[in-house]
């Protein structure tokens, strides 16, 4: 990874541009609920856990970021690619698939106090992807969710081999509190975000 450490959350620095080539080499046993116990809702039954193919994985992976950073926008521009490879004749392993993601965003002035986000993600699989090998996000691809909202608990929102979004914010500024000129409302900073995904 190159160029200046760039603040992130607490203690979480990162630098904008990454490459990463790497060997996995992980043995995936499913999860299954042992109880349904709860301490405040003793009487629902709960889902059990997705399931998983059991096996060794044994994979290649690359990622490569050019001013981008899965945490948060750190540039106006940014690219994100992302590759697996694995399978039993090279790797001895037990799965045989790829898959690749990548995330590409823009932030460009649209007026000269106005500013437009563009997000676009996708994804894709090929082989026999094993369940804990799909993809899966939330809303929160959006941006329309808290960062860091625990979600867990529920069932994800997609889960698939591969998939495509884009999300897009158009901030307006203070123009409807400055149009409107409701006493003290424009000191306070308002702003008028629109969003759509």
């Amino acid at each position: 990874s190159t160029g200046q450490l760039r603040f992130i959350k607490r203690d979480l620095f990162e630098r904008p541009y990454l490459l990463r080539i790497g060997y996995r080499d992980e043995t995936h046993l499913p999860a299954e609920v042992s109880t349904n116990f709860s301490v405040f809702r003793r009487k629902k039954t709960y889902r059990p856990n997705p399931p998983a193919h059991s096996g060794r994985l044994r994979a290649i992976y690359t990622q490569l970021n050019l001013n981008y950073s899965p945490s948060r926008r750190i540039g106006n521009l940014g690219l994100s690619l992302e590759a697996e490879f694995t399978g039993p004749k090279i790797l001895k392993s037990d799965f045989n698939y790829s898959q690749y993601k990548t995330a590409f965003y823009l932030r460009t002035t649209t007026l000269p106090l106005w500013t437009l986000d563009i997000n676009v993600t996708g994804g894709y699989a090929s082989g026999n992807l094993p369940a804990q090998r799909y993809h899966s996000f939330e809303s929160s691809t959006g941006g329309f969710a808290t960062a860091g909202a625990f979600r867990g608990l529920k069932e994800k929102e997609y889960y698939g081999d591969r998939f495509a979004t884009i999300s897009m914010e158009h901030n307006f500024g203070e123009l409807i509190p400055g149009l409107i000129r409701i006493p003290d409302i424009a000191s306070f900073g308002v702003e008028v975000i629109a969003y759509g995904g």
